[in-house]
């Protein structure tokens, strides 16, 4: 399971990369449709919380002794793609 977990974290991320940086004429200077835009501090906020959280996350994962296919799944992927967006 654990390998499971860590491999989608990977793949998932490094599928929402290679899709963000494949798609050209695309510039967006803010966070969610270009909020944030006039602030360029806020990045370094939302990039340091999502780190936080990502850290936070695996670390429950692997204290959870009642881990589930599912619940592997659904974490890793979400994990993956908290790492793809702070990317």
């Amino acid at each position: 399971m654990i390998a499971l977990f860590f491999g989608l974290i990977v793949v998932v991320t490094a599928t929402d990369l290679i899709t963000k940086y494949n798609i050209p004429g695309i510039l967006n200077s803010g966070i969610a449709w270009g909020w944030g835009a006039q602030l360029p501090w806020l990045w370094i906020v939302v990039v340091v919380f999502s780190f936080l959280l990502v850290v936070a996350l695996i670390w429950w994962f692997l204290r959870n002794p009642k881990r589930t296919w599912l619940s592997t799944v659904g974490l890793g992927v979400f994990i993956g793609g908290i790492l793809g967006n702070a990317i």
